[in-house]
């Protein structure tokens, strides 16, 4: 190192080499304990020496698709998310397909990477099932720029490699609808057949998602072989009978009760419970929703929520004291809860679920309850002390009171002023919430907080009510208001309501694009046992007689992705 004339600092060439490099080391050893995954995202992180990844990787009956990335790499920063949602997305494919990491930029597992024969990052790798500890897999070569594309390299390279992996579904084609017979065990009970184009992954993701059921057999059919049968419309689903019979699946218009529920549960335990005390004035309005509740919430006399509700309600009547607060009121509630009353303490959203956190939820779970009191009310029109403004008041009380979103209470409150003067029967005051909520769904319609998978509408379309609609006045819709009246009170009746008591919709699964909705809605009807029960099944002796239903959401039908959009 020498001196310039102006007192610059002039490095020589093999000391600023050497100078770099150590930097570079220094910088990689800064970056590599800070990594890009974590046990909760859903993968396999593999570390330590090769033997290590070896035994964690070898003679497996799936196979393995690993991310070797390097936490210093932008790209592998920037394809760590997508890789966190392909893990979410085909977290019911585990029987056949999971997903791992290894982090070549830490030291530890250099030699690991290297006996793999990694160069580059972000590298995939697949790895077959009963491979052997020392295989090292081949390159992905699908396309990588969404989950979308992900799926469906995996679905490419299992069909390739589906010999060497006999325990999954078969992903193929049925060319003969009788073929799908072989595929039925003992514990069979439903036999599904996917009817879809060509082009179409569709089927294969739905047929993944089932993999671990051995109740339901779910084969696929293409176009070509589907229109000699009567199939016209696709993708579209069947139920085969061994009998030679033909199950056409007409989806009922129904109120998932878990959606209920879940409102009900963030109500009580989270909207109300925020606030540190109530006053007079929020007491009476507390009283006034909890005791509505417990007069019309859907469900038997004898049926946990139910029976809660009337003790909850029995205790807040009672109450005497100066001030009830946030932890008294949250206690009241937990000493009330016992086993045959009770509500759930965390939401799970089924018709509400949303195509991604912060769409939908809380606020369609709310329109669906205050929709179903308006109708389980009329019921009780008939008692001489029915008051046929009671839900609505008390809705409009709690918005005003309660709601957290302050701009949607004073929007509400708007209209809200006119129940007094147009609300005079039980009939009125369905109608009144309807028409309130269609206007609702005019003002945020394209509004950044709709949700796009679910595009809010007015309800209901002319395609689940023709006979609703009258003739349309330029973009203004004509009701025919009668029918639509006995539309609502078929909807939102109990006889429809979908219990909750099997179960509830998958866990976390959140639909992404439009052909994913489908996924999301059949797992959700199956893991809450209504897929079939729900339906009205109506025989035919050939698919010619059957119309193929709609290819979207749960029930498989456009009339329920229509009631969804409205919500």
């Amino acid at each position: 190192m020498r001196m310039g004339m102006a007192g610059d600092v002039r490095v020589n060439g093999g000391f600023a080499s050497c100078l770099l490099i150590l930097l570079l080391f220094l910088s990689s050893e800064a970056v590599s304990d800070d990594d890009l995954f974590a046990p909760a995202d859903g993968v396999t992180i593999l570390s330590g020496n090769t033997s290590s990844s070896q035994r964690a990787l070898s003679d497996r009956s799936h196979i393995w698709l690993v991310n070797f990335y390097s936490s210093w790499c932008g790209h592998c920063i920037r394809f760590a998310p997508l890789y966190k949602k392909l893990a979410s997305a085909i977290k019911d494919w585990s029987g056949v397909v999971q997903l791992a990491t290894l982090n070549c930029g830490a030291r530890e597992n250099l030699q690991t990477c290297t006996d793999y024969g990694i160069t580059g990052y972000p590298t995939l790798r697949v790895l077959p099932a009963y491979s052997s500890k020392n295989a090292t897999g081949d390159d992905y070569s699908g396309k990588r720029e969404a989950v979308s594309s992900l799926e469906n390299g995996i679905i490419q390279y299992l069909q390739k490699g589906e010999s060497r992996l006999k325990q999954i579904p078969h992903l193929d084609p049925l060319s003969k609808l009788e073929d799908i017979w072989n595929d039925v065990g003992l514990h069979t009970k439903y036999t599904i057949v996917f009817f879809e184009e060509e082009s179409s992954f569709l089927g294969r993701k739905v047929i993944l998602d089932l993999s671990s059921r051995d109740d339901i057999v779910v084969r696929r059919m293409l176009e070509n072989n589907a229109e000699k049968l009567g199939v016209k419309k696709f993708p579209s689903m069947y139920q085969i009978n061994k009998s030679g019979t033909f199950d056409l699946l007409k989806s009922s218009i129904s109120v998932h009760e878990q959606d209920l529920l879940s409102a009900l549960s963030y109500s009580l335990r989270h909207e109300i419970a925020v606030k540190s005390s109530f006053s007079e004035s929020s007491l009476e309005v507390l009283k006034g929703y909890i005791e509505v509740l417990s007069k019309y919430f859907p469900g038997s006399n004898n049926s946990t929520s139910v029976t809660f509700l009337h003790k909850l309600n029995s205790w807040l009547q009672a109450f005497k004291g100066d001030t009830l607060t946030s932890a008294m009121w949250l206690k009241g509630i937990q000493t009330l809860e016992t086993e045959d009353a009770h509500i759930p303490e965390t939401e799970v959203w089924v018709s509400c679920l949303g195509s991604k956190p912060g769409f939908r939820g809380y606020p369609c779970g709310m329109w669906l309850l205050f929709h179903t009191l308006t109708v389980r009310a009329a019921d009780h029109s008939k008692d001489p002390a029915f008051k046929p403004k009671e839900v609505l008041t008390c809705m409009r009380s709690y918005i005003q009171e309660f709601f957290g979103c302050r701009e949607c209470a004073k929007n509400f409150g708007k209209g809200a002023v006119y129940i007094e003067e147009r609300v005079n029967t039980a009939d009125d005051a369905i109608l009144f919430l309807w028409r309130s909520h269609n206007k609702a769904n005019f003002h945020l319609h394209g509004d950044e907080t709709e949700d796009p998978a679910y595009p809010k509408i007015q309800f209901p379309s002319r395609e689940s009510c023709p006979q609703c609609h009258l003739e349309k006045d330029g973009d203004e819709i004509k009701w025919d208001e009668g029918t639509v009246l006995t539309f609502l009170k078929t909807m939102f009746s109990h006889r429809m309501l979908r219990s909750a008591e099997k179960g509830v919709g998958l866990s976390g699964r959140i639909a992404r694009l439009r052909d994913q909705e489908l996924r999301t809605r059949v797992l959700a009807s199956v893991n809450a046992g209504s897929m079939f029960s729900s339906l009205d099944v109506t025989s035919a002796n050939s698919l010619n007689y059957c119309v193929a239903f709609s290819p979207v959401f749960e029930g498989f039908s456009l009339l329920t992705s229509l009631v969804m959009s409205y919500q």
